[in-house]
């Protein structure tokens, strides 16, 4: 029996494209991430319809998701966060959690601040700025991930398919 050199060589072409599988769905997973922390904070006026803003919210380009918090919720998130209850006086606003394309971020704010019963908008720009960055950063990543798989595999392909017809000749002859 002799040693093969092209074995190895189809093993490393597996591996790699194993890894760059893994990584891929890494950086996806990662770019979700980014895009659930690019959030904006829209509080309604007083008395305002939170599903009627919050239908118009999601119409809004560049929103991803709303999520809905009335007084109650808002109150118990309080208490969660710095473990004192929020005073009865006065009663906690309702809001809603907008998560946010990251490349849209700037004009998405100014869409929702304009929305009728939008009383305040709370947005960083600069964070939003940079995560922007890292998305973009984080989408090009994706693509030359994909793109050495691709490569990848077409070659593990094609030298598998060697193997095999030279491992079918040797055993014809």
């Amino acid at each position: 029996m002799t040693y093969n050199k092209g074995i190895p060589l189809l093993a490393v072409f597996v591996l790699l494209c194993v890894l760059t599988a893994g990584l891929i769905f890494s950086v996806r997973e990662l770019h979700a991430a980014v895009i659930e922390s690019s959030i904006m904070r829209v509080f309604p006026e007083h008395g305002a319809d939170l599903d009627r803003i919050a239908s118009a919210v999601r119409a809004v380009d560049g929103v991803a998701a709303v999520t809905v918090f009335d007084a109650e919720q808002a109150a118990a998130e309080f208490e969660a966060a710095l473990g004192h209850p929020w005073p009865e006086a006065e009663p906690m606003p309702h809001y809603l959690d907008v998560s946010i394309e990251p490349q849209s971020g700037a004009s998405a704010a100014e869409a929702v601040q304009e929305l009728a019963g939008v009383e305040y908008v709370a947005y960083h720009g600069e964070t939003a700025a940079q995560l922007a960055g890292f998305s973009a950063a984080l989408q090009r990543i994706y693509g030359l991930m994909v793109l050495v798989f691709s490569v990848a595999a077409a070659i593990a392909g094609i030298h598998g398919v060697r193997l095999f017809r030279r491992r079918g000749n040797q055993c014809a002859a």
